[in-house]
């Protein structure tokens, strides 16, 4: 098995994205509505929870 394979059946969907499905993240992600995420040292995450912690 390839390590493609292994993320792929790691992923919680267990398959890969579809192109309009990455087209949709992408597009949200550059939109005013994903102004309330960053990027913190372990990926995406959200603002207030990082508050919280």
């Amino acid at each position: 098995m390839t390590r493609l394979q292994n993320k792929v059946e790691a992923a919680p969907m267990g398959r890969r994205g579809t192109p309009e499905e990455m087209a949709n993240v992408y597009a949200f992600l550059a939109s005013d509505e994903a102004s309330y995420l960053d990027y913190g040292k372990d990926g995406l995450q959200n603002k207030d929870y990082q508050q919280v912690k």
